[in-house]
Protein backbone atom coordinates (compact mmCIF):
# COMPACT_ATOMS: atom_id res chain seq x y z
CA UNK A 1 0.00 0.00 0.00
CA UNK A 2 1.20 3.32 -1.15
CA UNK A 3 1.89 5.85 1.69
CA UNK A 4 -0.52 8.73 2.05
CA UNK A 5 2.90 10.99 1.10
CA UNK A 6 2.67 9.59 -2.27
CA UNK A 7 -1.60 9.08 -2.77
CA UNK A 8 -1.36 12.76 -4.37
CA UNK A 9 1.10 11.25 -7.70
CA UNK A 10 -1.94 8.82 -8.67
CA UNK A 11 -3.84 11.48 -10.07
CA UNK A 12 -0.72 12.81 -11.81
CA UNK A 13 0.83 9.50 -13.05
CA UNK A 14 -2.92 8.03 -14.08
CA UNK A 15 -3.08 10.92 -16.40
CA UNK A 16 -0.11 10.74 -17.88
CA UNK A 17 -0.17 6.93 -18.37
CA UNK A 18 -3.79 7.72 -20.06
CA UNK A 19 -2.24 10.56 -22.62
CA UNK A 20 0.31 8.03 -23.64
CA UNK A 21 -1.72 5.08 -23.99
CA UNK A 22 -4.51 7.38 -25.73
CA UNK A 23 -1.83 7.97 -28.55
CA UNK A 24 -1.36 11.97 -27.11
CA UNK A 25 -2.47 14.86 -29.79
CA UNK A 26 -3.28 13.83 -33.18
CA UNK A 27 -1.51 17.44 -34.65
CA UNK A 28 0.42 20.25 -34.57
CA UNK A 29 0.34 23.25 -36.43
CA UNK A 30 3.64 25.19 -36.64
CA UNK A 31 4.66 28.64 -38.22
CA UNK A 32 7.77 28.56 -40.33
CA UNK A 33 6.82 32.23 -41.42
CA UNK A 34 4.13 34.86 -39.32
CA UNK A 35 1.79 35.93 -41.98
CA UNK A 36 2.14 39.14 -44.04
CA UNK A 37 0.87 40.93 -46.54
CA UNK A 38 3.24 39.52 -49.31
CA UNK A 39 3.52 36.04 -50.36
CA UNK A 40 1.61 33.15 -50.93
CA UNK A 41 -0.07 31.34 -48.24
CA UNK A 42 1.67 27.88 -48.02
CA UNK A 43 0.65 24.74 -46.05
CA UNK A 44 3.27 21.42 -45.82
CA UNK A 45 0.98 18.58 -44.34
CA UNK A 46 3.61 16.23 -42.45
CA UNK A 47 3.39 12.75 -41.59
CA UNK A 48 4.41 11.57 -38.04
CA UNK A 49 2.18 8.58 -37.67
CA UNK A 50 2.74 5.30 -37.64
CA UNK A 51 0.32 4.51 -41.20
CA UNK A 52 0.10 5.66 -44.30
CA UNK A 53 -2.07 9.14 -45.14
CA UNK A 54 -4.76 8.26 -48.32
CA UNK A 55 -6.35 11.39 -47.96
CA UNK A 56 -6.35 15.21 -46.65
CA UNK A 57 -9.30 17.60 -46.93
CA UNK A 58 -9.63 21.02 -46.02
CA UNK A 59 -12.89 22.83 -45.21
CA UNK A 60 -13.81 26.26 -43.67
CA UNK A 61 -14.45 26.00 -39.96
CA UNK A 62 -17.77 27.69 -40.18
CA UNK A 63 -18.91 25.19 -42.78
CA UNK A 64 -18.14 22.25 -40.99
CA UNK A 65 -19.84 23.72 -37.99
CA UNK A 66 -23.06 24.21 -39.32
CA UNK A 67 -22.93 21.26 -41.26
CA UNK A 68 -25.06 17.45 -40.70
CA UNK A 69 -23.89 14.65 -41.22
CA UNK A 70 -19.81 15.48 -42.34
CA UNK A 71 -18.78 12.72 -40.68
CA UNK A 72 -20.69 10.24 -42.13
CA UNK A 73 -18.12 8.13 -44.82
CA UNK A 74 -19.32 8.68 -48.58
CA UNK A 75 -22.81 10.51 -47.45
CA UNK A 76 -23.69 13.41 -49.72
CA UNK A 77 -22.98 15.95 -47.29
CA UNK A 78 -19.44 14.85 -46.35
CA UNK A 79 -18.71 15.58 -49.72
CA UNK A 80 -20.31 18.94 -50.03
CA UNK A 81 -18.34 19.95 -46.28
CA UNK A 82 -15.00 18.30 -47.42
CA UNK A 83 -14.53 18.92 -51.15
CA UNK A 84 -11.63 16.82 -52.96
CA UNK A 85 -8.82 15.01 -52.01
CA UNK A 86 -5.72 17.54 -51.51
CA UNK A 87 -2.78 15.07 -51.99
CA UNK A 88 -1.35 14.68 -55.21
CA UNK A 89 -0.48 11.12 -53.46
CA UNK A 90 -0.53 8.76 -50.32
CA UNK A 91 1.53 10.06 -47.71
CA UNK A 92 3.76 7.60 -46.27
CA UNK A 93 5.16 7.66 -42.53
CA UNK A 94 7.91 10.46 -42.16
CA UNK A 95 6.60 12.40 -45.31
CA UNK A 96 5.39 15.40 -46.45
CA UNK A 97 3.70 17.10 -48.72
CA UNK A 98 2.68 21.52 -49.44
CA UNK A 99 -1.18 21.27 -49.59
CA UNK A 100 -3.09 24.38 -51.57
CA UNK A 101 -4.91 26.95 -49.20
CA UNK A 102 -7.17 28.74 -51.06
CA UNK A 103 -7.71 32.12 -48.93
CA UNK A 104 -6.72 32.80 -45.57
CA UNK A 105 -8.86 31.82 -42.61
CA UNK A 106 -10.29 29.42 -40.24
CA UNK A 107 -9.82 26.02 -41.54
CA UNK A 108 -10.46 22.46 -40.50
CA UNK A 109 -8.73 19.30 -41.41
CA UNK A 110 -9.45 15.94 -42.35
CA UNK A 111 -7.08 13.10 -43.04
CA UNK A 112 -7.38 10.08 -43.79
CA UNK A 113 -5.40 7.09 -43.20
CA UNK A 114 -5.08 3.86 -44.90
CA UNK A 115 -7.38 1.69 -42.43
CA UNK A 116 -10.51 4.02 -43.27
CA UNK A 117 -10.03 6.14 -39.97
CA UNK A 118 -9.92 9.87 -39.63
CA UNK A 119 -8.83 12.89 -37.35
CA UNK A 120 -10.64 16.15 -37.35
CA UNK A 121 -8.63 19.13 -36.59
CA UNK A 122 -10.58 21.83 -36.05
CA UNK A 123 -9.63 25.86 -35.79
CA UNK A 124 -6.55 26.11 -37.52
CA UNK A 125 -5.99 30.01 -38.13
CA UNK A 126 -3.84 30.60 -41.34
CA UNK A 127 -2.96 33.98 -42.39
CA UNK A 128 -2.67 35.38 -45.73
CA UNK A 129 1.67 35.52 -46.48
CA UNK A 130 2.08 32.70 -43.70
CA UNK A 131 4.14 29.34 -43.91
CA UNK A 132 2.64 26.54 -42.30
CA UNK A 133 2.99 22.63 -41.17
CA UNK A 134 0.89 20.46 -39.68
CA UNK A 135 2.28 17.78 -38.12
CA UNK A 136 0.05 14.51 -38.36
CA UNK A 137 0.71 12.56 -34.99
CA UNK A 138 -1.52 9.70 -33.50
CA UNK A 139 -4.10 10.59 -31.29
CA UNK A 140 -7.45 11.07 -32.02
CA UNK A 141 -8.35 8.50 -34.81
CA UNK A 142 -11.38 7.65 -35.16
CA UNK A 143 -13.70 5.74 -37.62
CA UNK A 144 -16.41 6.91 -39.91
CA UNK A 145 -20.18 6.20 -38.58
Amino acid sequence: MPSRRCLWKLPLLLGSWLAGACGGPSAKLITVQSAGSQGELTLIVRNRTDVVIDGFYLAETEKVRTAVGHAELGSVMEAETWGDDLLRSSLEANEEQSIRVRTAGSWDARPVDEEGRFQHIAGLRLQPGGRYILELHDGGWRYFH
